[in-house]
């Protein structure tokens, strides 16, 4: 994983690229070394593996991921190995392709399965069109930040709501002592999650989620914790999880 990670990034270093363009995937290793010194279960809500640029202000639903989006998402399966028990995935091309290529590298008959709540149009869009729009104006930033303000032009549903609905979603089944749930999402998704759970009422660009970058969630007693980035926070869980 390192091997790829590392080639990806010296052939992307003299390119400058759009923040939410960035092809140098996130570093999970804080992340997932945290997870390794628990014994609960966890969901690792993530974006996408590493998938081409999109031309300026156009943004494609369906894309496939580069060949080295699909080695970082395989080894990144080998990583969780006989932990994961379970693979949801928004239903674009590129989620669905690292979903499936994290099963591959778990080597685990974990199947994929696609939940139109992780985006198409996902928990957070309210108006379609309305919501495209707005992000070609003013870009995917603007929207998530839009949207953390509660502005009502923005064609996205109330955002700590939507974000309450999801992770019950994808925490409905349990979380069983040991194993890892994986929830294949969106950038915009993700950035909307984590500033809802922080209480966030606006992103920079340096708090954009990267490529195979994602938060790790559990629950300890009463509390509904996350590591992101290496650092841990916590919020009541009744809160969150009903």
């Amino acid at each position: 994983m390192q091997k790829v990670r590392k080639a990806l990034s010296e052939s992307t270093a003299s390119t400058p690229m759009i923040y939410y363009h960035s092809q140098t995937p996130g570093d999970l290793e804080a992340t997932l070394a945290h997870g390794a010194s628990l014994t609960c279960g966890k969901l690792l809500l993530m974006r996408h593996s590493v998938r081409p640029p999109f031309p300026p202000g156009v943004f494609h639903f369906q894309v496939d991921l580069t060949p080295e989006g699909v080695q970082l998402a395989e080894a990144l399966g080998t990583r969780l190995g006989t932990q994961l028990i379970s693979l949801d995935s928004s239903t674009s091309s590129r989620c669905l392709q690292t979903a499936e290529a994290i099963s591959r590298g778990s080597g685990q008959p974990v199947q994929v399965r696609a939940n139109p709540k992780l985006g198409d149009k996902g928990v957070f869009v309210q108006d379609s069109d309305r919501n495209h729009q707005y992000m070609v104006e003013q870009g995917p930033l603007g929207l998530v930040n839009a949207g953390l303000r509660g502005d009502s032009d923005c064609g996205l549903n109330p955002v700590r709501a939507a974000t309450q609905e999801l992770l019950q979603d994808l925490w409905k089944e349990g979380l069983p002592e040991g194993a890892f749930r994986v929830a294949v999402t969106h950038d915009t998704m993700l950035s909307l999650i984590l500033g809802a759970l922080g209480g966030r009422q606006a992103l920079d660009e340096k708090d954009w989620p990267k490529m195979l970058e994602g938060t790790l969630l559990w629950v300890e007693e009463d509390r509904l914790c996350w590591c992101w980035r290496g650092k841990l926070h916590s919020q009541p869980r009744q809160e969150w999880l009903g």
